[in-house]
């Protein structure tokens, strides 16, 4: 109520601004633009992902930050264990399998709370 007896004061640029704001924001929520929930594109969009955020980098920045906290002699052993020891395609498509599996649950909690439990509740 109060939005409507403030729009009486703003100017038409303004009102043409927040009109302009609604629409987009409707056209974005609308199914019209989401991708058909098929186990092809669920895929698609799992290697999309991994495209962008690779294993191989994943594990490289996790090794990094971990070993700062052992000391200066274990540190390259550990590193050489969790990135050049790796099997990368078998990791890679274990987590695409995953994400797969994930998305396609419309919450994702429940697949998460009927398999191994990973959370403490």
């Amino acid at each position: 109520m109060a939005l409507v007896s403030a729009l009486r004061y703003q100017s038409p640029f303004m009102k043409q601004k927040l009109v302009l704001l609604l629409v987009l924001t409707l056209s974005a929520w609308s199914p019209v633009f989401s991708a058909v929930d098929t186990p092809e594109t669920r895929r698609k969009e799992a290697e999309r992902y991994l495209q962008v955020s690779p294993p191989k980098a994943l594990f490289e920045d996790m090794a990094d930050k971990m070993t700062m906290n052992l000391p200066p002699d274990q540190r390259q052993q550990v590193k050489r264990m969790m990135t050049a020891e790796l099997d990368i395609g078998a990791l890679t498509k274990a987590m695409t399998d995953a994400m797969e599996i994930f998305m396609a649950h419309l919450s994702g909690n429940r697949r998460c709370k009927s398999s191994v439990p990973i959370w403490r509740t």
